[in-house]
């Protein structure tokens, strides 16, 4: 049987790298890059200007995980994710139905639903679009791009909930987290926000289940357990057998908390626990 051609945008980025690492013998990977700064095994790296000339072979599936490293620096760099959340999006999709690719995947955002007071978001809460910010938006409206092309492929588009895990950059969640125990600084928390995180060896394996869907498709990808950023600085402490700095915990406590049957039932039940997940993030990390 021969290998399926995959082309990955934002292939040298914390979820690419781990779909990289795990499937480079099983598919040929091509990966599209602005600035090649790494070079991994297996992958065959092309320049984001003109890519599609320099593809040597009929691509298949199309993983779109590439986005935008400064989304936090809204407006001063509003510009920068324009193009790599939106504009970019339309060029692979028009290279995808050009070139009559077989599926499309998408990773979006558990940010882009609106916050519920209580309860769990599923696939059919309202959208994020009263208290919108510009780096939803601009999730929403690549999730729009992208539906309107189903009828040339089959589209899978995959809402992530806080994924985090091994060479995850330092500024995320549970990495910065980490880091401050390790350090003695003082933690705040502005929100005690409750949610499911999802490891990533279980994202790349739900990645990897996706490929083989039909059709339209929408799924949330979250972790098994419900935990608030208290209660994940209580494991870390414990693991790392250091006590944390807390200056302040705040009353406001925002909900994120993500249902996912759908995923059970089509993709992948998570089984890495938080508290693994965090064990191997610490073995994992350098001091």
């Amino acid at each position: 049987m021969m290998k399926k051609n995959i082309l990955i945008t934002g292939v040298n980025g914390f979820i690419g790298s781990h779909f990289t690492e795990k499937n480079f013998k099983k598919y040929n990977l091509y990966g599209i890059v602005k600035k090649n700064k790494k070079k991994m095994k297996g992958i065959k790296y092309l320049k984001i200007k003109n890519f599609y000339k320099k593809i040597d072979k009929k691509i298949d599936f199309i993983i779109h995980l590439a986005q935008s490293k400064n989304y936090k620096k809204f407006p001063e760099k509003s510009k920068d994710i324009f193009n790599s959340n939106i504009k970019l999006t339309a060029e692979i999709l028009e290279f995808a139905r050009i070139n009559k690719i077989k599926k499309f995947i998408y990773l979006s955002t558990g940010s882009v639903y609106e916050n519920l007071p209580k309860g769990k978001i599923n696939e059919e809460t309202n959208l994020k679009l009263n208290k919108i910010d510009f780096y939803s938006a601009s999730k929403i409206s690549s999730e729009l791009m992208i539906k309107s092309y189903k009828n040339f492929f089959d589209i899978i588009i995959l809402r992530i909930f806080f994924p985090y895990g091994v060479n995850q950059k330092e500024d995320m969640l549970i990495p910065s987290l980490i880091k401050k125990i390790k350090n003695n600084e003082h933690i705040v928390i502005n929100n005690n926000l409750k949610f499911n995180p999802i490891y990533i060896d279980d994202l790349i394996k739900s990645i990897e289940k996706s490929l083989m869907l039909k059709g339209l498709n929408y799924f949330n990808l979250a972790g098994k357990e419900k935990i608030d950023i208290e209660r994940i600085i209580k494991i870390i402490s414990k693991k790392l057998n250091k006590k944390a700095i807390i200056k302040k915990i705040s009353k406001k406590s925002d909900n994120y908390i993500s249902e996912i049957k759908f995923a059970k039932k089509k993709l992948l039940i998570p089984k890495i626990s938080i508290s693994k997940g965090i064990l191997n993030l610490l073995k994992n990390t350098k001091k």
